[in-house]
């Protein structure tokens, strides 16, 4: 994740729950695409 500039956060306070932030910089129109990847799902490509 790191890779493409991004992050996770996460808080956990017990007896309350989890949060999970994800973070993924913003791609311009036509820069990014979603790609199929067998056993692993979909992963973002880039020019």
């Amino acid at each position: 994740m790191r890779s493409y500039g991004g992050e996770m956060e996460v808080e956990s306070v017990v007896g309350q729950g989890t949060t999970f932030r994800v973070l993924l910089p913003r791609a311009a129109a036509g820069q990014a695409r979603m790609v199929g990847v067998p056993g692993v799902g979909l992963e973002p490509t880039f020019p």
